[in-house]
């Protein structure tokens, strides 16, 4: 036991050297990595954000659904807003149905313009009319909104279909994104912990001479390269989600309030996970990049480099 933690501090040791030795070099590297991961954090954050937002439109899929009512100019027949509200009911798809009248329907547009509700009084009287509102599966949404077309007596109907779909190219976009930043990432760390391992092996190369003859094996020489690799690639994931959650809580605190309309996920959502998965990423390209470093040394063809 000993012995092994003689040899982990040993490697510490080494890639400590191995960093200094080229140390602006590495510091940039670290950077260069921190904000490419910040990019797929965030990119990450706007994925979870927009799946919010359409798992909150799918769980209240509502629908306006504006009736016949009397008017002089027309000889059709007033339609009883409750009898509607029964046949409306019984569609398949169909959760729950509600009378709005007008005076609701014109609080819950005061509620909604907030300080800018004093235009409404402009209009005099209630510019507003009365409707019956649908809750509905949204999987069956062109199916429901066919058989109330059909009905006798409903003269339109508002819903939030487009919004919905709005939201869902966004959110396929941002996937979309996602995956080619995602790729972008794993290509620009793989080449750069690449160079920066075979740059450190030609740096290097009489140590690594002195250690072949005094006879050190290979994984003992090659082992301080790969924790320097995995100290620029996963040390850049997780300073990356380090900042990231801590911009999601500033940014939380200061938006959440002025935008009730529009809920964000609680900063817990967002987070979830986060160093988790950026750090995975990062471990995983840093074993990658350190491991074709010390490949291309290899194959390198001048002494000292690892065989």
């Amino acid at each position: 036991m000993k012995r092994r933690m003689d040899n982990a501090i040993h490697h510490l040791r080494e890639a400590g050297i191995l960093f200094r030795s080229n140390l602006f070099s590495n510091l940039m590297s670290l950077l260069s990595t921190t904000l490419v991961f910040l990019f797929l954090a965030m990119i990450l954050a706007g994925w979870r954000t927009t799946g919010h937002w359409v798992g909150l439109i799918r769980s209240g899929a509502e629908i306006q659904i504006f009736h016949r009512i009397a008017d002089v100019s027309s000889t059709a027949a007033i339609v009883d807003p409750g009898v509607l509200s029964k046949e409306i009911s019984r569609i398949p798809g169909v959760e729950a149905v509600i009378f709005v009248n007008a005076e609701e329907a014109r609080k819950r547009m005061t509620e909604l313009l907030g300080g800018e509700s004093d235009a409404l009084a402009q209009f005099g009287e209630n510019p507003f009319r009365p409707f019956l509102e649908a809750r509905i599966r949204l999987e069956d949404m062109n199916a429901v909104l066919s058989a109330i077309s059909s009905l006798d007596g409903v003269e339109s109907i508002r819903d939030n279909r487009s919004i919905l779909e709005m939201l869902i190219g966004l959110e396929n976009a941002l996937r979309v994104l996602g995956l080619a930043l995602g790729i972008a990432v794993g290509i620009f760390t793989f080449v750069l912990l690449s160079h920066i391992i075979r740059t450190g092996v030609i740096h290097n190369r009489e140590q690594i001479r002195t250690l072949r003859l005094l006879g050190a094996p290979e994984f003992h020489i090659a082992f301080p390269f790969f924790l320097l690799g995995l100290f620029v690639s996963a040390g850049g994931a997780l300073l990356a989600a380090g900042l990231v959650s801590g911009g999601i809580s500033l940014f939380w605190m200061k938006m959440a309030s002025p935008l009730p309309f529009l809920p964000l996920p609680a900063p817990q959502t967002l987070q979830a996970g986060l160093f988790g998965i950026l750090g995975g990423i990062g471990v995983l390209l840093g074993l990658l990049g350190t491991a074709s470093g010390l490949l291309s040394a290899r194959n390198g063809g001048d002494e000292g480099y690892f065989r």
